[in-house]
C-alpha cells in the first residue's frame, strides 16, 4: 500500500518532535550539570560549608530556570538550523534548475 501525503507528513512531524525533544534533553542536562557545579563551587568558596562531601542540588525554581534556558537554546538552535536547511535546499533547487535548463532547455 503506497504512502499517502498525510502519512508522510505525520511521520515527518513525529521525527522532528523526537529530534527536538532529544535536543532539549541534551541542552537541559548540559546546563543542569553546569549549574550544579557552579552552585556547589560557590558554596565551597563562600565558606558556608566547609564539608566537601555534601552536594547541594538545585531547587525547583532553579531547575525551572535551567529548563527555560535550555528551551531557549533548543529553540534558537532549531531556528538557525531550519534557516540553514532552507538556504541549502534553495541552493540545491537552483543548481538543479540551472542544470536542467542547460541540458534540456527552458522547461515551463
Amino acid at each position: 500500500m503506497p504512502y499517502s501525503f498525510t502519512e508522510i507528513e505525520q511521520d515527518k512531524t513525529r521525527t522532528i518532535g523526537f529530534v527536538f525533544s532529544f535536543l532539549l534533553l541534551f541542552y537541559f542536562l548540559a546546563i543542569f550539570v553546569i549549574a550544579l557545579v557552579v552552585k556547589n563551587s560557590l558554596h565551597l568558596s563562600s565558606g558556608q560549608d566547609s564539608q566537601i562531601d555534601t552536594l547541594h542540588f538545585l531547587n525547583f525554581t532553579e531547575t525551572f530556570i535551567v529548563f527555560a534556558v535550555a528551551a531557549g537554546f533548543g529553540y534558537g538552535h532549531w531556528l538557525v538550523d531550519h534557516k540553514k536547511l532552507k538556504i541549502l535546499l534553495d541552493m540545491v533547487y537552483t543548481d538543479i534548475s540551472l542544470l536542467r535548463e542547460r541540458f534540456l532547455g527552458k522547461v515551463y
